[in-house]
């Protein structure tokens, strides 16, 4: 009979898989989970068991990163609610006139906008 850590050894390997496969994948169809829902899910799952303390998991996170991401999705969602999206996409459907124009017309786009 195994013993419980190395009982949590393995759960916690399977937690890390399960959870590497689903971000690898982009979501879980049949759970609705995307992708920050299976990492923190992942996260959560590896607290449960021990293979992570909660100082361990406050000491890994990137406060800076996270900022930057906040911002930057806040930043997303106000151009969305403008239309700034839909002025951009009417914009190069447009002005091109062949498939081949409206793919260097996306590229020329989201390089500008990636700025």
């Amino acid at each position: 009979m195994a013993s419980w850590p190395e009982i949590a050894y393995w759960l916690s390997l399977m937690v890390i898989a399960v959870t590497i496969v689903g971000v690898a994948v982009g979501r879980y169809p049949y759970l609705r989970m995307n992708r920050a829902t299976i990492a923190m899910a992942g996260a959560a799952g590896l607290l449960l068991l021990g293979a992570l303390t909660l100082q361990q998991a406050y000491a890994s996170l990137d406060l800076d990163t996270l900022t930057l991401l906040f911002g930057m999705m806040v930043i997303n969602v106000n151009l969305q609610r403008a239309g700034f999206f839909g002025v951009v996409g009417n914009w190069v459907v447009h002005f091109a006139h062949s498939p081949r124009q409206l793919l260097a017309l996306i590229i020329i786009s989201s390089g500008i906008l990636s700025r």
